[in-house]
């Protein structure tokens, strides 16, 4: 994901397939990959290295709070329905994201700000926190969010749950 967005943004790498230039899906999708990991992280542990595209390795990079790796998390979830919104209409390949119905980009723009609310949503950790969270933020994320059903189609090869395997183990 940060090799993909270090070409695009850094080297003007253009992706374009069959005459259609497909950069702006191939980024949004980059970003929408990198606010899932980092979110996902953030929810899992307390610290976290926060390592995007704009990270420079050679320097170091410092461990930060679990409340900034949520941040950044939907920066790129917000930046993905940016694109997305932005971008001249494209269509997600279905091997990409296995769907009864085609992803495009508006969908895609409303599944990266569902994220966004999820993520947020899930991230206190107490009352406290809780209370303290800007409810409002989720609200505005959630009303742009999905209003179809989602469910990747698994087929057991390429697409499978690791979960179902896993909790089946004695």
């Amino acid at each position: 994901t940060d090799d993909v967005l270090i070409k695009i943004e850094n080297e003007d790498m253009q992706i374009v397939t069959d005459e259609v230039d497909e950069t702006d899906m191939v980024k949004a999708v980059a970003y929408f990959s990198q606010g899932l990991c980092l979110g996902y992280i953030g929810l899992l542990y307390d610290q976290a290295f926060i390592v995007t595209h704009e990270t420079n390795l050679e320097e170091g990079v410092e461990v930060s709070p679990y409340a900034d790796v949520i941040e950044a998390a939907v920066s790129s979830l917000e930046m993905a329905a940016t694109i997305s919104n932005d971008a001249e209409a494209f269509t997600i390949p279905s091997t990409w994201i296995p769907l009864t119905t085609a992803m495009t980009s508006d969908n895609f723009a409303k599944l990266a700000n569902s994220f966004a609310a999820r993520i947020l949503a899930y991230s206190p950790r107490n009352k406290t926190q809780n209370d303290n969270l800007d409810w409002q933020r989720v609200y505005d994320f959630a009303s742009e969010g999905i209003d179809f059903d989602f469910a990747p189609i698994m087929d057991d090869i390429t697409w499978y749950s690791l979960y179902s395997i896993y909790a089946n183990y004695s």
